[in-house]
């Protein structure tokens, strides 16, 4: 490793020179022109030098590292990679934690790492109470952690109408919700209430119980067929392609028997078959969001509310226009 007293002899001035240079501070800390800062930093380059930012956080007592506390299923890679390198254009790392059903051993992965933030990504509501008070008397700020903080930037249920109302547009009256337990679902779900009952069509949601089981998931995919809808709206890409599947080893053909829209625009929905239309979510945006989010806090004080971000409907061959009723292409 290249030495600032290496740096400093090649350039020849001092060492406290060179360490004002190369920290940026040359300027509010001591009277150094130009002329002389830019042969440091070319000789500093010259040499390979590496600024070792390890002791730096020693020094400051700022690590420059900010926590993403998630539980990091597929589709928040896409999240995990906004967040990552908006973070590097700022000088920052950012650390995963996965979540693993304990919130407080989460944070005190955090709180080893010398995290400078927090962002605990749509934590549970009953994993919000489980975090422990001496969390808090570190300082450390903390987006997710309190009732209505840590949802990504991202309106799911203005973004769930979108799908909704392509299906009303198709011409379908029928349509059923397939829905599951959790936040982000019964706000989708909620989506596609608000868009039934303005065109004052009979919203009908059928969700299996409890959730994960597979045989309530066998049986509400059976009262969906046999309840002969229009079209279904799935409040995600998984049980959409769920249901493509039981109809397909049904010998029941999407859209000819009834179309399917899905939530989430997950890598495999594109090859699901039919290809299946879906809501994509800016999920790049969103962890570029994210970071900007804890580095206004940390900056601030206060936490930034954003205007969230609306998904993209993306059509594909599992929904078509209803015949019976009209519809539009």
């Amino acid at each position: 490793m290249i030495s600032m007293k290496e740096i400093a002899n090649r350039a020849g001035v001092s060492r406290t020179t060179v360490s004002f240079v190369l920290n940026g501070r040359y300027k509010q800390d001591m009277k150094i022109s130009d002329e002389v800062a830019t042969r440091v930093l070319a000789t500093a380059d010259s040499l390979g030098y590496v600024k070792n930012e390890l002791v730096q956080s020693v020094v400051t007592g700022k690590s420059r590292v900010i926590a993403v506390i998630s539980e990091f299923h597929e589709i928040m890679m896409s999240v995990v990679k906004g967040c990552v390198e908006e973070a590097a254009k700022y000088g920052y790392l950012v650390e995963l934690i996965p979540l693993e059903e304990d919130i407080n051993k989460a944070l005190m992965t955090a709180v080893k790492y010398r995290a400078e933030g927090i962002f605990a990504c749509d934590l549970p509501d009953k994993m919000m109470d489980e975090v422990d008070p001496k969390f808090f008397t570190f300082g450390i700020p903390s987006i997710g952690l309190k009732h209505n903080t840590g949802r990504m930037s991202f309106n799911q249920m203005k973004s769930a109408m979108l799908a909704a109302e392509h299906l009303v547009g198709l011409g379908h009256r029928k349509i059923i919700c397939f829905g599951m337990d959790g936040s982000i679902a019964q706000q989708r779900a909620e989506g596609y209430r608000r868009v039934m009952a303005e065109h004052r069509l009979e919203p009908v949601v059928f969700q299996p119980e409890p959730p994960g089981s597979l045989k309530e998931l066998e049986e509400a995919v059976a009262r969906i067929i046999k309840a002969r809808p229009d079209a279904v709206f799935c409040v995600n890409d998984p049980l959409a392609m769920h249901l493509l599947n039981r109809l397909y080893k049904r010998r029941l053909f999407v859209p000819d028997t009834f179309s399917v829209a899905g939530f989430g625009n997950v890598s495999m929905s594109e090859l699901a078959s039919p290809p299946l239309t879906t809501v994509s979510e800016p999920y790049y945006e969103t962890g570029r969001c994210v970071f900007q989010r804890i580095l206004n806090l940390i900056k601030t004080g206060s936490e930034s509310a954003p205007e969230p971000f609306i998904g993209k409907l993306i059509l594909r061959e599992s929904t078509a226009k209803n015949t019976k009723y009209g519809g539009k292409k």
